[in-house]
């Protein structure tokens, strides 16, 4: 077995970042000079604080995909399949709970809704409504996918029960 030479770690994810078995830094004994076992765990934390680095950025990406935003964007908007995948890696990711779950899955519901799924963007709403049941503006926008669905009856229905919650929810 393979080990980090200056703390006895054992390989295996650190070869994902790094490419495979590099051809200094590491030995399968002890006889290897100070320098090279320095440079080695030099080597291997490089990799794993960049691997860490390269996550923590993606996970910002997606972040402000699943709030709408895209900085990359010349509009500055996420389109609807980065909501979709930013929300989902945020729902995925058991982080948040209650109100902060509901939003992440209220803003996929938008970003299907704004794709032209209507089905998915309705089990969102359901989802998120069964987190936060007064927020007016999942209602509302659950009715709008029903009734772009051909559910004329229950998209009314839901628009006008959040109207009740809250007048200035449509505009």
């Amino acid at each position: 077995m393979w080990r980090f030479a200056c703390c006895g770690i054992r390989l295996g994810a650190v070869f994902q970042f790094v490419g495979g078995f590099p051809t200094h830094g590491w030995t399968r004994g002890r006889a290897m000079s100070k320098r090279r076992r320095l440079a080695g765990c030099a080597a291997a934390l490089m990799a794993i604080a960049g691997s860490a680095g390269v996550a923590s950025a993606q996970s910002r990406q997606e972040t402000e995909w699943c709030g709408g935003r895209d900085g990359a964007s010349p509009n500055g908007k996420a389109s609807p399949d980065q909501m979709i995948r930013g929300c989902t890696a945020e729902i995925q990711s058991g982080k948040h709970k209650g109100a902060v779950l509901a939003a992440a899955i209220y803003n996929r519901g938008v970003g299907y809704l704004k794709k032209g799924d209507y089905e998915r963007a309705i089990q969102d709403f359901d989802q998120a409504l069964r987190l936060t049941p007064k927020d007016a503006d999942v209602l509302y926008n659950r009715g709008v996918a029903k009734a772009k669905k051909g559910d004329k009856i229950g998209g009314e229905a839901d628009r006008a029960a959040a109207k009740r919650i809250n007048p200035n929810v449509d505009r």
